[in-house]
């Protein structure tokens, strides 16, 4: 069997994590199309967090694991530019230079007065039905990408047996002893 470098191994774990994240990001999509929550229901906000966050994580990782942005072709950049702000700007963090919209800057703070208390809410975004359906031709092409990476890394250094059901885990070691180690 053949001993791929440390390298190689990472890169398979890059792109691993990438596609995992990818489908669980498809999944908040196709659970939001379906159920379709109100506007400003707290499930629609809870689906927008989780579809930013799962989408940008491999993007977000620190080196050498980060997938590149030149990954992302041409006609998607509006796509994951603006998904990639929404996480930089508004979920991660709140930052006094975050997105404008039509209706006003994205990081104000409401000042709410009901029965002579005084709430603050912050201004949740949330992400509509339309921009969530222009992710999916982007998430299948990534999904794609990243099954088209653990396909030649699986060719070239899985054995046979590993076909039969198991459970592995990769080492990213320097130099390990063993590789892939049975769980």
């Amino acid at each position: 069997m053949n001993t791929p470098s440390k390298a190689e191994r990472i890169s398979f774990w890059q792109h691993s994590y990438a596609r995992a994240s990818f489908i669980q990001t498809r999944l908040f999509i196709d659970l939001l199309l379906r159920v379709d929550p109100p506007t400003n229901d707290t499930f629609r906000r809870a689906l927008t967090i989780a579809i930013v966050v799962a989408y940008c994580r491999p993007f977000k990782q620190r080196e050498p694991v980060r997938l590149p942005k030149s990954l992302v072709p041409v006609q998607f950049r509006d796509a994951h530019d603006s998904t990639e702000e929404i996480r930089d700007k508004v979920i991660a963090h709140r930052d006094l230079d975050g997105p404008v919209t039509d209706w006003g800057f994205i990081s104000q703070i409401q000042v709410i007065v009901q029965s002579k208390q005084i709430t603050t809410p912050t201004i949740n975004s949330i992400i509509t039905n339309d921009k969530a359906r222009d992710l999916i031709p982007l998430l299948d092409y990534l999904i794609e990408k990243m099954e088209e990476a653990q396909d030649a890394f699986a060719h070239r250094y899985l054995p046979p047996f590993v076909s039969t059901e198991a459970s592995y885990v990769i080492s990213l070691d320097d130099d390990p002893e063993q590789w892939l180690i049975p769980t």
